[in-house]
């Protein structure tokens, strides 16, 4: 399967035979993905499943996966603030908390 899109396509298709989904993407011009046959049917399924097109499907997993890594790397700068300003735990204290939340 091949994401693609073109500045004038607004269209959300998956053309089987030819393997091609296109979305609309914002600003972007071209975006190709390949995906393997095996999750090209996942995404046909679970678009089927969800009442969407293949396009819309790939835009929002996008949009989660840029929301996620954002939030992941806000964290990592909250730990780096800290560890700048010289708030850091002891290893021992460490494990004390993890074990604390695994084990309540």
């Amino acid at each position: 399967m091949k994401l693609r899109h073109g500045a004038d396509d607004n269209s959300h298709t998956l053309l089987a035979h030819c393997r091609v989904v296109s979305v609309t993407l914002g600003r972007l011009r071209n975006v190709e993905v390949d995906l393997p046959p095996e999750k090209e049917d996942r995404v046909r399924q679970f678009a089927i499943r969800a009442g969407k097109d293949a396009g819309q499907v790939i835009e929002e997993a996008v949009d989660r996966l840029l929301a996620d890594e954002a939030a992941v790397i806000a964290d990592v700068e909250v730990g780096r603030a800290s560890s700048r300003r010289g708030d850091l735990l002891e290893h021992d204290e460490v494990v004390r908390r993890i074990e604390q939340i695994l084990n309540p």
